[in-house]
């Protein structure tokens, strides 16, 4: 689920190059990634991120999606969840394979829009998740998301 919402950061100010593309700010910086716990920015420079660090179409879990439809995503995950909290717990860098476990919590609080909605349940709810990026010409091409916290809520 929160896949979608690993956008692009603006530029750390690390001296690692990590660039603009959270991926590279990981790789480089690690640590808890804080940026994942506010929306992307208003307007269109979040669309300008996106396309910075994704393909377009990006391909998640054998769908296609649109970087605007990330950023819509993106935005829609933080209006879902009350204080937002996520840490990247592991990280593998194989080249032009990466993956990153993570946990995340947060409230839910409004309908998280997916195919069909999932309405808010007012509770705390939170999980652990994976997600496994292909990176091809310097952008994320392909995302496999596996996420605990989507299952719970789906089931209900």
């Amino acid at each position: 689920m929160l896949s979608q919402s690993l956008w692009p950061i603006e530029s750390c100010g690390s001296t690692g190059g990590c660039g603009n593309r959270i991926a590279d700010h990981d790789r480089c910086c690690g640590s808890r990634v804080g940026n994942l716990e506010t929306p992307p920015p208003e307007g269109d420079s979040a669309l300008d991120l996106f396309r910075s660090a994704y393909a377009d179409p990006v391909i998640i879990n054998d769908t296609p999606f649109t970087c605007a439809q990330l950023v819509d995503r993106a935005r829609a995950t933080h209006k879902a969840f009350a204080d937002l909290e996520m840490e990247v717990v592991d990280r593998i860098d194989a080249g032009d394979k990466a993956a990153v476990a993570f946990r995340q919590s947060g409230k839910h609080v409004a309908a998280l829009p997916m195919p069909g909605a999932v309405e808010p349940s007012g509770h705390v709810v939170s999980g652990i998740g994976m997600d496994i990026f292909t990176i091809v010409d310097d952008r994320i091409a392909r995302i496999w998301v596996v996420s605990e916290l989507l299952s719970q809520l789906v089931r209900g």
